[in-house]
């Protein structure tokens, strides 16, 4: 590429300018050091499509950093022309250069961010499921899959950086400014563990912040998204432990033992020690479609897989113990309705009960007569389960509303 001399005193694009006679500027999407990155209308192809231009210019003509922008400016190009391949990131539509500066010109992803889907709130009902977080995983690590092959790092995985297709399409991969190739090191040299003393930051490893990142620095940051997406907790608000430098989340989140140890491993504070490729955490991810180890919900955390029937082998139940349990709730109703009936002077001395008063009154003693018995559930059973017990107790509950519609000054709105 040819040396180029820009005009750094050009006023840069305003709203509503042309670019190269055909890209109209919309909106400013974000300023960096280096230039601007714009959404514009490609006023050449029929309907105005929308496109991502990115802008690359210094802010001082100072010629080291012309050179450095030029340099940029050609290996973005390269890059994104590999990268553009895959559907899931933007392609690389067309590039041109002014005395401005350099543009790229990319496909325009229409949807949601990511980061306007995960939750940062403590609203529990908008965290992601398992299968939700799975389903990120492995549509952003078949991307991450992709770029990794090229020889390149993203080194800004974020949920800003991630969009959900309007279309209900797979996650997208933005903003590939940050690139950096693949450091692979002499297959003679004896690699050591290297600790680089240093704290992560929210999606950002340490060794990234050591200015040396690695493949898996992206693969971290993806599991501190998934961490999010489960936790509604950003990762900055996180805990770290002073000792180990691993993050603390799981008892903030309702996750399996199978999905919290893949993401654990791929958010280590050691990057030897985390998954060292995406292709690594997808085949662990394939061993969830085992139905032993699918993902669980909020909701199956709180049953128990111990049938009614199983309960003997828990508890010691007395053989008669339906009878035994009819037999007392019958003989302490009569003794209620007894006493009442007896004591009739005495009741009226007080002020009319409730009839909610007084069932709430003989529920007690009846749940009382149930723990007597020894009937008790170390573990909630499921809902089916619920339901047979219920029948069986159903004959004597019918038994003793009946009854309980004799008392006098219960059932008085009922006409009696």
């Amino acid at each position: 590429m040819n040396r180029v001399l820009l005009d750094i005193q050009a006023v840069r694009p305003m709203l509503g300018d042309l670019l190269d006679n055909r890209y109209q500027v919309l909106q400013v999407l974000s300023t960096g050091a280096f230039g601007r990155t714009y959404i514009a209308e490609d006023t050449l192809l029929p309907g105005s499509p929308k496109r991502i231009i990115r802008h690359l210019k210094p802010s001082e003509n100072y010629p080291h950093l012309l050179i450095f922008i030029q340099q940029l400016f050609g290996n973005q190009t390269k890059i994104l022309e590999t990268l553009g391949q895959h559907d899931q990131i933007p392609e690389l539509l067309a590039f041109f250069e002014d005395a401005q500066g350099f543009y790229l010109v990319q496909e325009f992803f229409t949807g949601q961010l990511l980061s306007n889907l995960v939750t940062t709130n403590q609203n529990r009902s908008k965290y992601w499921t398992e299968t939700q977080v799975i389903q990120l995983l492995r549509e952003v690590l078949d991307i991450l899959n992709f770029i990794h092959a090229q020889g390149i790092i993203h080194c800004d995985i974020k949920p800003n950086n991630l969009i959900k297709p309007i279309d209900n399409g797979k996650i997208c991969l933005l903003d590939f400014g940050a690139v950096q190739p693949i450091y692979r090191p002499d297959s003679n040299t004896n690699q050591q563990q290297i600790n680089f003393n240093i704290q992560p930051a929210g999606y950002i490893p340490a060794e990234q912040l050591a200015y040396q990142p690695q493949p898996n620095s992206d693969i971290y940051a993806l599991g501190m998204i998934a961490i999010q997406a489960l936790t509604g907790i950003h990762p900055t608000q996180l805990k770290i432990d002073p000792d180990s430098q691993e993050i603390s989340w799981k008892h903030l989140a309702y996750v399996s033992d199978e999905l919290a140890n893949i993401l654990d491993k791929m958010v280590r504070y050691s990057y030897q020690e985390r998954y060292q490729t995406a292709a690594e955490v997808l085949q662990s991810l394939d061993k969830l479609v085992n139905p032993e180890t699918l993902p669980i919900t909020p909701e199956e955390l709180t049953f128990s897989s111990c049938p009614i029937e199983d309960l003997e082998n828990v508890i010691d139940c007395p053989e008669n113990f339906l009878e035994e349990i009819k037999a007392s709730l019958n003989q302490t109703t009569d003794k209620i309705i007894n006493a009442i009936n007896l004591k009739r002077r005495i009741f009226f001395r007080f002020p009319v009960l409730s009839p909610l008063i007084v069932a709430f009154i003989i529920g007690t003693g009846i749940n009382s007569l149930v723990i007597v018995s020894g009937v008790f559930y170390i573990s909630q059973p499921d809902p089916a389960q619920m339901r047979r017990m219920e029948q069986m107790v159903q004959e004597p509950l019918e038994q003793i509303s009946k009854k309980v519609c004799d008392i006098p000054f219960i059932c008085f709105w009922l006409g009696k």
